[in-house]
């Protein structure tokens, strides 16, 4: 699709960027435009598609850093995939920290100052879900299913600027994203996901027959809190569609808009996001540890050519010593190379 196709699809007249406010009274704003536009605001399409990261989409890794042009094909995901070996058992439970960015207009590319009337971007964790060169990997996940959760940000022209953020979980495809219950978050607050799956049923397949819990706490603005202001979880089935238990991902995607299912929304300028305190747990009881991370792991970006190419420049950043996974994975906007 050329940009000018894109634009003219998602063109409206829409408002310059408002400067930064001060974070409390942006959550109060952001509160009293929730109530007020509650049934009209927009909702992402949480679509589960190989084509997503098709076989010919190549990861970047910590050794060979590929251009633009090696990896041009297209991308609505960014971020870190980690496989697990195949001599391993299967991924049991993930985790991972980030903090909501805002939603803001990009100024640079072709859906800058306002071109398109709304701006989204979601930033989730995965097991399972994203295609693989592994033929065993492969064959467990022909049914494509995920387990996922995370936040979608929005900047909405048409109801005045950037929107409540919006956090969900789902088992795909077997059942749409579901917001989590008696639970909220504004820009500038840090989230923990973690992810589990059900051993206890397992079909043979992979792991777990289709059973998950998923948990978000809520530690309120910056990272210094060690207890959440919120907690949420919620249990979730995925209709007997069993997990393989090989993949976790920390990904930020660029997902149609509800209603609008043929391309990607216009993504928004989150500046940067990065994704800590990664966890790997299996069903060993073990935990992955940093030398395994690092080698069963590779990047990706978001490479979009209406919306100007490369969106994304993910990178993973080593930790130090210790236990477990220390290393981050941090992804900017940027609008091609």
């Amino acid at each position: 699709m050329k940009p000018s196709t894109l634009v003219s699809l998602l063109c409206t007249s829409a408002a310059a960027v408002q400067a930064a406010i001060p974070s409390s009274a942006h959550r109060n704003n952001l509160n009293q435009r929730s109530q007020q536009h509650q049934n009209q605001q927009p909702r992402l399409l949480h679509t589960l598609s190989p084509s997503h990261l098709s076989a010919q989409t190549k990861a970047k890794t910590l050794s060979q850093s590929l251009s633009l042009s090696q990896a041009a094909a297209e991308s609505v995901q960014g971020g870190a995939i980690f496989t697990l070996p195949t001599n391993k058992s299967t991924i049991t439970s993930i985790t991972g920290t980030f903090t909501i960015p805002h939603a803001l207009v990009p100024t640079t590319g072709p859906t800058a100052n306002g071109s398109a009337s709304t701006y989204a971007a979601s930033f989730h964790l995965s097991i399972d879900g994203f295609p693989s060169s592994s033929s065993s990997s492969a064959q467990c996940n022909t049914g494509g299913a995920a387990l996922r959760a995370g936040i979608d940000i929005f900047y909405d022209a048409a109801a005045g600027g950037e929107e409540r953020p919006f956090a969900w979980y789902q088992y795909a495809p077997s059942s749409s994203a579901v917001g989590f219950a008696n639970f909220s978050a504004a820009p500038g607050d840090t989230l923990k996901f973690t992810l589990s799956i059900s051993t206890s049923t397992s079909s043979g397949a992979g792991a777990g027959a289709g059973a998950g819990v998923v948990t978000v706490e809520n530690f309120g603005p910056g990272r210094k809190a060690t207890k959440p202001i919120q907690t949420a979880t919620a249990t979730v089935v995925g209709g007997g569609q069993a997990l393989c238990g090989r993949q976790a991902g920390w990904v930020v995607e660029d997902f149609p808009l509800a209603g609008l299912p043929d391309f990607p929304v216009a993504l928004a300028d989150f500046g940067t996001v990065t994704f800590g305190a990664l966890g790997v747990g299996l069903d060993s009881g073990k935990k992955v540890g940093e030398k395994e991370f690092v080698a069963g792991t590779g990047l990706v970006d978001i490479n979009l050519e209406a919306q100007g190419g490369r969106l994304t420049d993910c990178k993973l950043v080593r930790g130090g010593g210790g236990g477990g996974v220390t290393s981050q994975v941090r992804c900017a906007r940027v609008v091609g190379n």
